[in-house]
């Protein structure tokens, strides 16, 4: 899965098959798609909700959404990293769970070497 780098306030889409990065000899029953970080006070890995511009059909197997500045308003933070996971479960419930990308947002726009206002 290669998301890479969205200019924020424009539309995101990213359509994949599932199969490209899981093999799993049953159907799919649910892909739920999570945020990876790390705990900045004990270092360990959690997982939480994507964020709530950024959603995932899971018949389609397609992110889109349209990040702002309402959800990103500080320029200091720029470029925002978001490691996507994708935690997989088949028919028999087996689970999967894998560092499927990184999304890159960024608030300057390459083509035109100026910042989105």
């Amino acid at each position: 899965m290669d998301p890479s780098v969205h200019t924020i306030e424009r539309e995101y889409f990213y359509k994949f098959d599932i199969r490209d990065f899981f093999i799993l000899n049953n159907s799919i029953k649910i892909i739920t798609p999570l945020l990876f970080s790390t705990d900045p006070v004990t270092y360990s890995d959690i997982f939480l909700p994507i964020p709530a511009w950024l959603k995932f059909d899971q018949q389609t197997q397609t992110f889109t959404g349209r990040p702002t500045k309402v959800e990103y308003p500080n320029v200091a933070q720029f470029p925002i990293v978001l490691k996507i996971v994708l935690n997989v479960t088949d028919t028999e419930l087996l689970n999967a769970t894998s560092y499927a990308a990184t999304l890159k947002i960024t608030n300057f726009n390459p083509h035109y070497k100026y910042e989105v206002g």
